[in-house]
């Protein structure tokens, strides 16, 4: 994916345009793909609210990774039960992890920012 807000703010409009969960869903696919293998980096409150919006009727948990690279709050608590499970069959995948790690960052930069943390 190119990048850039713009761009970005196009992938917004295109997920909120979205007729059908299996629309949102190939969407969402779609941005995933797009970011894998790329660091996380920050995204326009467009397509935070865009995905975080999306992910509030994923019952499946499909895109928790993608979730995560965003910030979606309830995305971030889910990795991290994942990734803390140990009674899982194997290990938490390392794109998941590696996401819950800059995800939980971000969440407490965010904190200190407020002054809450």
């Amino acid at each position: 994916m190119a990048g850039g807000d713009d761009n970005l703010r196009s992938c917004a409009l295109l997920l909120r345009a979205a007729p059908d969960r299996p629309s949102v869903n190939l969407v969402l696919s779609g941005l995933e793909k797009a970011f894998a293998g790329r660091a996380a980096s920050s995204f326009p409150k467009e397509l935070t609210a865009a995905v975080s919006h999306a992910l509030a009727d994923d019952t499946s948990g499909q895109h928790l990774a993608l979730g995560v690279r965003v910030g979606h709050p309830g995305a971030v608590a889910s990795a991290l039960a994942v990734v803390s499970d140990e009674k899982a069959n194997k290990g938490p995948s390392p794109r998941i992890h590696s996401n819950v790690r800059r995800g939980a960052a971000a969440e407490r930069r965010a904190r200190v920012a407020q002054g809450v943390a």
